[in-house]
């Protein structure tokens, strides 16, 4: 029953982003931030700001290297590591042609884990993994779908 699997991934990619993307969305955080304005709605405008700098600015547009370690008994993140023992089901969904692995806690306190996960790597940790807790048969939240085809 003991397995470990260990892979790196990039956390999304970010090749994705052609000058259309920026185009269309500055287009749209321009217009927003100028109807903020307008509307005298001021706390809108930060928050619009904030938005732009986190689209534009360079620093948060390099994707970051994970270093992923799953064994039977934890999942280790670089160098953060979370008891499988928190989490009561898994799934593995395919978004934008990328494959991910996803832990959902016991715990509303707790996170739920979104793993990159190669190909390769998909049915073996399935059958290791459907050892030691059940399968979710429900698909990830909206949210996730969203949130992976802005950054797949």
């Amino acid at each position: 029953m003991k397995f470990e699997y260990k892979w790196s991934s990039i956390d999304w990619l970010s090749d994705f982003r052609t000058f259309g993307w920026y185009f269309f969305w500055g287009f749209v955080l321009g217009v927003s931030l100028i109807y903020s304005i307008l509307t005298q709605n001021f706390l809108f405008a930060v928050i619009l700001v904030l938005g732009l700098i986190f689209i534009f600015h360079p620093e948060f547009q390099k994707p970051k290297i994970m270093r992923i370690t799953l064994n039977d008994k934890e999942v280790i993140i670089n160098d953060q590591v979370y008891s499988l023992d928190d989490y009561y089901t898994f799934f593995i969904t395919k978004i934008n042609e990328r494959y991910f692995l996803e832990f959902y806690p016991k715990s509303f306190f707790k996170r739920e884990i979104h793993l990159p996960i190669h190909e390769s790597l998909v049915e073996k940790v399935r059958e290791d993994l459907k050892k030691i807790m059940p399968e979710s048969k429900i698909p990830p939240r909206i949210l996730t779908y969203i949130f992976r085809h802005l950054w797949p």
